[in-house]
């Protein structure tokens, strides 16, 4: 119930002083009417697009490479951020340098009044800046932009000659300490490859070992199987041996044999019924018996060559084993060198082709217009038509909102001031209905 007494007499002051309120925001409107159309000089507005071709990015520079690191910073064109490039805009330089093509009136006209003539966006999202203009002349404000945008690229294309010119000579001199380092270690490399042995030589040297000693371990491996068969026929000729008698005896009858009957017969008084009756026995010598003795010694005498050939083929595996591990040690030690030297000789080989490149382009860069590759300017400024301000309307518009509020403020603030003083209330209320 509160609340609602409250709202109404809220609204029963805003009646009340309804004509008050009224006359504040009419007076408030005309006033900012008549400040806008009669003492406001109109203010024109004029814009140059550029586009940005090259911006900037983050590049991984190998910081343990030292020619990466010089590469990097003798970059010809410096890859700027879009917010560098919009700073750069309103260099006092390049301010001065309109200021004096345009012949501006200097009473007028000086680099810190004309930076407040000038704004520069740069649209997210896009590579494109807007140099913006305003001033109460079109035609100045165009020439302005026009003139401010070409001393922006001829300055950025300024810039980027001189760097290029110096890194040129830079690169130059680079080119000639690499060509130096080159010479040197090639004369090194040559020095290396003269001397003797050389890398090919113990690679020829190590081969021919390998196979001599592979060689000498298949040979001995023969000569293992022919001393274990030459020792396993000798021990069967020994067993034969042991069991075959020396001498072989022979028994027969002297009749057997006709021509000693007859010589017996002539010498003696016997007759042939007792010459038959004689028996005779002999002995001879076993042929297998000496056929074995003479194997065995032949079997002893072979197995003693196989035994002193193995002897002294082991030694002489042994002897080229250890030549071939000093050979192995050598060509590791020379491959080693040879490989670091390579290396080495890779290196600057690189270092001096990467250099002499970038010399070469930074000589063709030099002669070229390279601001122009870096900004274009898209959309030139044009002499505008219709003034940018003041915005008269929203002048008035603002005018009778704080007309309004203002004369609200003083009715409430009058009713609150004449309510709060009870020795003033009839003097109110006879005013009031007055």
């Amino acid at each position: 119930m509160e609340e609602e007494i409250s709202i109404r007499e809220y609204i029963e002051i805003l009646l009340k002083w309804k004509w008050f309120i009224a006359g504040i925001t009419i007076a408030a409107m005309l006033v900012s009417g008549l400040y806008s159309f009669l003492m406001l000089t109109p203010q024109y507005e004029t814009r140059v697009t550029l586009l940005v071709n090259q911006v900037g990015r983050t590049v991984t520079m190998d910081e343990t490479d030292p020619i990466s690191a010089v590469l990097q910073s003798l970059s010809g064109n410096v890859a700027m951020t879009l917010e560098t490039y919009r700073q750069q805009v309103k260099n006092p330089f390049l301010l001065q340098q309109v200021i004096d093509k345009l012949e501006l009136d200097p009473e007028e006209y000086d680099v810190e009044s004309l930076t407040k003539r000038i704004s520069v966006e740069a649209p997210a999202d896009s590579n494109l800046i807007r140099i913006i203009v305003k001033g109460e002349d079109p035609r100045e404000i165009a020439d302005i932009a026009d003139a401010l945008a070409d001393a922006f690229v001829n300055f950025i294309n300024d810039q980027s000659r001189k760097k290029m010119a110096g890194s040129s000579q830079i690169l130059g001199e680079q080119v000639e300490v690499q060509e130096e380092k080159l010479d040197q270690v090639m004369a090194k490399y040559r020095d290396f490859l003269a001397q003797s042995p050389g890398v090919e030589e113990l690679q020829k040297e190590r081969d021919s070992k390998i196979e001599l000693l592979t060689s000498y371990k298949t040979r001995l491996i023969s000569l293992d199987v022919e001393l274990n068969s030459k020792q396993h026929a000798l021990t069967e000729a020994h067993e034969q041996l042991a069991e075959t008698p020396e001498k072989l005896v022979t028994s027969k009858s002297l009749s057997d044999d006709p021509y000693l009957q007859d010589y017996a017969r002539e010498n003696s008084d016997m007759d042939a019924k007792e010459l038959a009756g004689i028996k005779m026995s002999s002995e001879v010598i076993n042929p297998l018996y000496s056929s074995l003795k003479q194997s065995i010694s032949s079997y002893k005498l072979e197995i003693s060559m196989l035994i002193t050939e193995r002897k002294n083929l082991t030694e002489v595996i042994a002897k080229t084993a250890k030549d071939l591990d000093v050979l192995q040690l050598q060509l590791s030690e020379k491959k080693a060198e040879e490989e670091k030297i390579l290396t080495r000789v890779d290196d600057v080989k690189s270092n001096y082709n990467l250099l002499s490149s970038r010399f070469e382009e930074s000589k063709i860069a030099s002669t070229m217009d390279t601001g122009q590759a870096l900004i274009t300017k898209i959309a030139p400024a044009m002499e505008p038509i219709n003034p940018v301000g003041p915005r008269k309307m929203l002048n008035i518009a603002i005018a009778m909102v704080l007309g309004g509020m203002v004369s609200v403020f003083i009715a409430y603030f009058r009713e609150y001031w004449v309510s709060s003083d009870p020795k003033a209330e009839s003097k109110s209320n006879i005013s009031i209905n007055g």
